[in-house]
């Protein structure tokens, strides 16, 4: 294939990966966080509180969510719901399930529980993990805590915390211990990659608040979205970054890859250090914006700005904010068992207000997300919230889990319907031959046992691609017999994205494996299925079949009298293959006594 090399370069010399931060790094920003949101005495940290429950209820609802048996799923979504929340929102949660099911094709499960334990909830989350993709808790649903005892690994008056930590329900294989034995788990290890997104939708208010009521409104705002298929969605974002996180680049900017470098503003000046108040804060929000970036320093129930005001969870509770998604860079701003106050949770007020938010992210203690891009990206190429959100776990921080990584990360937590996409922005269409190349000749390839399928994108310099499945390599292995259009999405500097595809055909072989001879009883019918004698996928349809006797189709059927040659022809894979064998005809006793050895030699070879 001939790859035009200097049109790549000129394209492509400009792209840029983004990397794991460094402990430096790390440290940097972990001195601008303590200044105010560390705890300075044990009586301030957050403790786990005291539960007493009853015995523990799990229940599969068979409500149909409406699908064609027939038709294949592109995965599973589970929905789990608090039995006493159940009566009043049946209806919302259907429809809601229903949506999904249409938008994304998915197998959608509704469980509802009550009285579980973080345990006993992960497991019936691994017993339906087959082609799992997330799960969302509808209710005050149980959480898993963690604690760690060197908090940011900084020496202050206090360094020890407890938090609310959704990754043990996202991470399905991974060793999660409780080492002092007091009921919060204290280390994970193993394979801690997440394998799935969690998101909660509960509203975390005031004492008197409606429960049920405040969720039939939100899945009613929920509704709204699912119905104009986001066409309303304003395709901009818009990074809001307080004075102190202002040095760090990548907070104004890395958010251009949601929408691309036109459709994205930050309220960051040239000249940093610049303070900005409350009013600017106001009208950004209730500007019509796809996705919302908010970095301040912040409580439960409040914001601090660097101008000394103060944003309440009341005012953003009250504020039209037309943002559909928000990223909270704020401290604690999601720490639904840790608010100590009347007022109202700060990621309920986003989520619950009277604005159109459909998913708000954030963390459950100090600290939060950081190398935003590994965030934004997947978002910018149609990825839903939950989706990005996995991605960005796997990607954007290392893989051994360091104690800044623990510190800083392990309290990230989503609120709201993880399915929401924010549209992808308009990427620039190239010459698929230019960018893609494949280890076979006119796009089509033979498939045989567990070979795979090497595609190349050929680029120059260095630069951030991805695959339609969130593959990050240059080189992607395709399993056999999947033939489809690969589509790889590249960036450039100015969050511009780049959109390759390239239809692959992939063709099979039959892989017979016939014996030489059939040996049949004299006048006795023989019924032969060419797919018993095939290796792989038995059910396949796409092959013809032709036999010298004149039938087609894969069985064929007749009554012997005499010895017989026969042929089969099977076209449709890689090549027409051929396979010839004889019919022998035998006495009964001849058949009995070939039959008897046929079966010793069968026991002595296993």
């Amino acid at each position: 294939m001939k790859i035009n090399f200097f049109f790549i370069l000129l394209l492509f010399t400009q792209l840029c990966k983004s990397q794991i931060l460094s402990e430096e790094e790390y440290k940097r920003y972990t001195e601008i966080l303590i200044k105010d949101t560390l705890p300075k005495s044990n009586e301030d940290i957050f403790q786990k509180p005291t539960i007493t429950r009853g015995e523990s209820y799990f229940n599969v609802l068979k409500f149909e969510i409406k699908h064609n048996p027939s038709e294949k799923f592109n995965g599973k979504y589970i929905i789990y719901c608090k039995e006493s929340l159940w009566i009043k929102l049946n209806k919302s949660i259907e429809k809601y399930g229903n949506n999904v099911r249409e938008k994304f094709n998915m197998d959608v499960l509704v469980y509802t529980i009550q009285n579980e334990t973080p345990d006993n909830l992960k497991k019936s989350i691994i017993e339906e993990k087959d082609q799992l993709k997330g799960v969302v808790f509808i209710g005050d649903v149980e959480a898993a805590w963690f604690e760690l005892s060197n908090d940011f690994d900084y020496k202050y008056t206090s360094k020890y915390v407890q938090f609310p930590c959704d990754l043990f329900y996202m991470d399905l294989d991974g060793e999660w211990l409780d080492i002092n034995g007091n009921g919060l788990y204290d280390k994970h290890s193993g394979k801690i990659k997440p394998e799935i997104f969690v998101s909660r939708i509960h509203p975390y208010l005031y004492e008197n608040t409606d429960v049920s009521n405040e969720l039939v409104k939100y899945f009613t705002k929920n509704e709204r979205y699912y119905a104009t298929d986001h066409k309303d969605l304003a395709y901009k974002s818009f990074a809001f970054v307080d004075k102190d996180w202002q040095e760090f680049e990548s907070h104004s900017n890395d958010i251009k890859y949601v929408h691309g470098k036109k459709n994205f503003e930050n309220a960051t000046p040239i000249n940093k250090g610049v303070l900005f108040g409350g009013d600017l804060y106001y009208n950004t929000i209730k500007s019509p914006i796809g996705f919302l970036q908010f970095d301040c320093h912040s409580t439960e129930t409040y914001h601090v700005l660097s101008t000394e005001e103060y944003i309440s969870s009341e005012d953003i509770l009250e504020k039209p904010i037309n943002a559909v998604a928000v990223n909270l860079f704020c401290c604690s701003a999601l720490n639904w068992k840790g608010k100590r106050y009347s007022d109202p949770l700060l990621g309920s007020s986003y989520l619950f207000g009277k604005n159109n938010v459909q998913c708000v992210i954030g963390s459950t203690k100090s600290g939060s997300m950081l190398n935003f891009d590994e965030f934004y990206k997947p978002l910018g190429v149609g990825k839903c919230m939950g989706d990005a959100y996995v991605e960005w776990w796997n990607n954007g921080i290392s893989q051994i889990h360091t104690n800044y990584e623990i510190s800083w990360h392990y309290g990230m937590a989503m609120f709201g319907d993880p399915m929401i996409q924010l549209g992808k922005q308009n990427f620039y269409k190239v010459n698929a031959d230019e960018l893609i190349s494949i280890n076979t000749e006119n796009n089509t390839t033979c498939a045989d046992g567990n070979s795979v399928i090497e595609l190349e994108v050929n680029k120059m310099g260095k630069g951030e691609l991805i695959w339609f499945d969130g593959t990050k390599s240059k080189t992607i292995e395709i399993k056999p017999y999947k033939t489809t259009d690969y589509k790889v999405y590249l960036f450039d500097d100015d969050g511009n994205g780049f959109l390759a595809t390239k239809h692959i055909e992939i063709k099979k072989k039959f892989n017979g494996n016939f014996p030489k001879i059939f040996y049949v009883r004299k006048n006795q019918s023989i019924r032969i299925d060419a797919r018993d004698y095939r290796y792989g996928n038995s059910n396949d349809t796409n092959f013809i079949y032709s036999w010298s006797s004149g039938d087609s189709g894969p069985v064929v059927e007749f009554t012997l009298k005499e010895d017989k040659p026969l042929e089969l022809l099977v076209f449709g894979g890689c090549d027409t293959e051929i396979f010839n064998f004889k019919l022998v005809t035998l006495s009964n006793i001849n058949y009995f006594f070939r039959k008897v050895i046929f079966r010793r030699r069968m026991v002595k070879y296993d």
